[in-house]
């Protein structure tokens, strides 16, 4: 690899681009990226995770309680679900 692109910081919190063996947690999409570019990654261990549909039936219970909501009620609903979708 000629021109490193994975950045790691230093423990002086400092940052730099590596050439060589890095050793750290990366997520799965990080990895892929980087595997694409032509690092050669090897997993020591890892967690696995299953999708999850957590949040759709509370964003859309909101949504519904401000479609039949007016004034201050709906504006409060309406900022619940902006929260929400922002993080």
């Amino acid at each position: 690899m000629k021109v490193p692109v994975v950045p790691v910081k230093s423990e002086s919190g400092s940052l730099f681009y590596p050439t060589g063996y890095v050793n750290g947690t990366f997520f799965s999409e990080e990895l892929k990226a980087y595997k694409s570019l032509g690092y050669k990654i090897w997993v020591l261990y890892g967690y696995k995770f299953n999708k999850a549909d957590l949040f759709s039936k509370y964003v859309n219970d909101l949504y519904n309680l401000k479609s039949t909501s007016t004034g201050a009620r709906r504006e409060l609903f309406k900022w619940f679900i902006w929260v929400f979708r922002a993080k």
